[in-house]
């Protein structure tokens, strides 16, 4: 294990011994998951960071390229599943609002003012509660695809989702008594 007196010395550290080579083959794995060089660049510049901060953690300072690889990497596929859950998120949206809430014959009889109230109620609830939501019902995604997009137990997301439509089915049945 490497000790370090402060944070800067482990940056120095690091940036000393990464080579331009290495610190390019950190870019390209990046990149190759997030097909975005502005996204590539954060990803690198944040994996670095989290380095920075954790090189204390290095137990043998000749695999310092490898660990960071391993770093970078993960980094990199947060970010692509955050992108891709608020890329499903937004197109859930605007499918939602173009298509009147849903394809179900159900829905298509529902009055304006009901959709309304369900979009309301729906905008109500909190992460990851509604996005579980939007996801299933909306965009047709398992449980099992929820879960490896939001980085939960499958069980915590079909938990989440049934606490959520009980919630939704509350929020509207008060809002049907008002």
């Amino acid at each position: 294990m490497i000790i370090f007196e402060t944070q800067e010395d482990c940056w120095n550290w690091l940036m000393s011994n990464l080579s331009q080579t290495e610190m390019r083959a950190l870019y390209h794995e990046a990149y190759s998951i997030l097909k975005n060089k502005e996204d590539a660049s954060d990803a690198l510049r944040e994996a670095l960071l989290k380095g920075a901060t954790k090189c204390h953690q290095l137990r043998n300072k000749n695999r310092l390229f490898q660990w960071m690889y391993t770093i970078t990497r993960n980094v990199a596929y947060s970010m692509y599943n955050k992108n891709r859950l608020q890329s499903i998120y937004i197109q859930a949206k605007i499918h939602l609002e173009r298509s009147g809430w849903a394809e179900s014959a159900e829905a298509h009889l529902m009055t304006a003012f009901e959709k309304e109230q369900l979009r309301q109620a729906i905008e109500k609830l909190k992460y990851p509660g509604k996005e579980i939501l939007i996801m299933h019902i909306f965009q047709n995604m398992s449980f099992k695809v929820i879960a490896n997009a939001l980085n939960m137990n499958c069980n915590s997301v079909r938990s989440t989702y049934h606490r959520n439509l009980v919630l939704l089915k509350d929020e509207l049945e008060d809002n049907h008594n008002v």
